[in-house]
């Protein structure tokens, strides 16, 4: 099975400027090790134009209770909440060594030339104690899928971006997704997957908090981590030229009146329409060459139109106007 991702706020447009990555590699760690924040330590660190804040409980003898920690630890095989900072893909991304691990609803803010400015994107997966959670069930939370399978679970991440106090827009990523009607198109990351935060617009800080299907009266029972690595401030020639090339599908007109024209040269994808709520509305599964979608009976407004596939998921926002 294929491990992907989806973006409602997700665009495909795309503008030239200098790029700054935060990769965490400069930040020295010992083999299979973490930093996290700790009595007289900085509550947080800085990569690249982010800073990325931790946060550090001084009671009881003080104990980190989260925000993030980098690591560049590989176990994706040892369950339970004694292995909270390894990737399930066991790396960071493209092999390299170090990446950063989130806790809980926080956020990190941009700095020096990056503030104010366009947020490019970021990769993300599952850490291995959320990935076999959802996988196995445990003490905490639920097997996702259940027993059968058919279980409409999910656990997703809201990016919220902000500039000067004043909320941009909502980018929406799904750490896991088992609500097709094919359960062959459920999905628990446990790749790097990249998601396109160029929909916040200028941002100086991007807020985020966790969803999950498995809700219990102190919230989501779910692990809320996830892994982070090479967030990028801007895009560059190079990585256009990356994204462009993986361009798999092209969906016109936009804005949409009466049919939608999609365009793709996969033979095997799944293409739908859903609303900003995330319920599916429209599917079709074509071949490749150019198919329409009726779409006359939606009503106005914005949705989300994206192609899933071998090579990844692909979206776009989608305006429906009669």
């Amino acid at each position: 099975m294929k491990h992907l991702f989806t973006s409602f706020a997700l665009l495909l447009t795309i503008s030239i400027h200098a790029q700054t990555t935060s990769d965490f590699e400069s930040l020295t760690l010992q083999p299979s090790s973490v930093w996290q924040a700790s009595a007289g330590s900085e509550p947080g660190f800085s990569d690249g134009n982010i800073y990325f804040p931790s946060f550090w409980d001084t009671s009881f003898g003080g104990y980190w209770w989260g925000g993030f920690v980098y690591s560049n630890m590989t176990d994706s095989v040892t369950s339970g909440y004694l292995n909270p900072f390894s990737a399930k893909a066991a790396k960071g991304f493209n092999a390299s060594s170090n990446y950063a691990v989130n806790n809980g609803s926080h956020y990190f803010t941009l700095t020096g030339d990056a503030t104010g400015k366009q947020l490019n994107g970021a990769f993300i997966t599952n850490n291995t104690y959320t990935f076999n959670s959802m996988r196995d069930g445990d003490a905490f939370g639920k097997k996702f899928g259940g027993e059968t399978g058919n279980d409409e679970d999910y656990l997703r991440v809201l990016f919220c971006g902000f500039n000067a106090g004043e909320a941009t827009d909502t980018v929406i990523a799904y750490l896991a997704d088992l609500r097709n009607a094919d359960n062959s198109q459920d999905y628990m990351l446990d790749e790097w997957t990249w998601v396109d935060f160029t929909a916040l617009g200028n941002v100086d800080s991007v807020a985020f908090y966790f969803e999950s299907s498995d809700q219990g009266k102190g919230g989501i029972n779910t692990p809320a981590y996830f892994c982070i690595d090479n967030v990028t401030t801007a895009d560059s020639p190079q990585s256009i030229s990356a994204l462009v090339s993986n361009l798999q599908v092209d969906f016109s007109p936009n804005p949409a009146n009466g049919t939608v024209n999609v365009e793709t040269i996969e033979n095997h994808s799944t293409v739908t329409i859903s609303d900003m709520n995330g319920r599916k509305l429209k599917s079709i599964q074509p071949s490749a060459g150019m198919h329409a979608i009726e779409v006359t009976d939606l009503a106005n407004g914005v949705y989300c139109i994206q192609q899933i596939s071998e090579k990844g998921i692909f979206a776009s926002r989608l305006v429906i106007s009669h």
